[in-house]
């Protein structure tokens, strides 16, 4: 096997792999609760516009996360 695969570094690649599909998650999950409430006003309280910038962040982190070499 090849040496960089046994090396400490796949558990930082790992470790950035799992957080930036984490994030991208709930990046997801924050833009269809923002479409949801921009059509009916709110959504459990939540204001539309307080939901985009959040999307907009988590995916703001997540891609140069996922994308790092």
């Amino acid at each position: 096997m090849n040496e960089l695969m046994t090396s400490s570094d796949i558990a930082i690649h790992v470790t950035a792999a799992v957080a930036a599909g984490g994030a991208f998650t709930l990046g997801v999950i924050a833009s269809a609760l923002f479409l949801r409430a921009e059509a009916r006003g709110t959504v459990h309280g939540l204001r539309p516009g307080r939901l985009d910038p959040l999307a907009r962040r988590l995916h703001t982190f997540a891609f140069p996360v996922w994308t790092s070499p």
